[in-house]
C-alpha cells in the first residue's frame, strides 16, 4: 500500500464554491466596467438604469461563457478559463448590444475590449502568479 496521500478532485461542495467566487468576481468586474460606462455615455448617471443598460448584456454573456465551462467541466478560475469567459462576455455583449439597438462604436469596442480583458483573465493571472510565488517561499 502506498503511503502518499491519495489525489483526487475536491468535494462538490468545494467545487461549487469555487465556481460560484469565479462568477461572482467576474460579475463585479462586469458592474464595474458598466458603471465606468454609464458615467460616460449617461451624461454621468450612476443610477441602477443607466448601469443596468450597460450591464445586462455583458452579464447575459457571462453567464453564458461559465454555463459554458460548467458544461466542459473547466474549472472557471485557471487563466484558460477566463479567456473564454472574457470572449464569449466580449463578443455576447457586443452581439446583444448591437440586436436591441445600443451601441457598438469602434472606441466603445477597443474600451470594453482592453478592460474585459485586463479583469476577466487579469485576475486569473494574478491568482496564479501568487500561487507560483507562495510555492517558492
Amino acid at each position: 500500500m502506498s503511503t502518499s496521500p491519495a489525489t483526487h478532485s475536491p468535494s462538490p461542495t468545494r467545487a461549487a464554491s469555487g465556481v460560484l467566487t469565479a462568477l461572482a468576481v467576474d460579475a463585479l468586474l462586469v458592474v464595474v466596467f458598466a458603471l465606468l460606462g454609464a458615467r460616460t455615455h449617461h451624461d454621468g448617471e450612476l443610477g441602477p438604469g443607466a448601469v443596468a443598460d450597460v450591464a445586462w448584456p455583458f452579464l447575459v454573456s457571462l453567464l453564458a461563457g461559465h454555463l459554458a465551462l460548467g458544461l466542459a467541466r473547466r474549472v472557471p478560475a485557471t487563466v484558460s478559463s477566463g479567456a473564454v469567459v472574457w470572449v464569449t462576455t466580449l463578443v455576447g455583449g457586443m452581439v446583444l448590444r448591437r440586436a436591441t439597438g445600443d451601441g457598438t462604436a469602434l472606441a466603445f469596442v477597443v474600451v470594453a475590449t482592453a478592460f474585459t480583458l485586463a479583469t476577466l483573465v487579469g485576475w486569473r493571472l494574478l491568482v496564479l502568479l501568487l500561487a507560483r510565488v507562495r510555492v517558492r517561499s
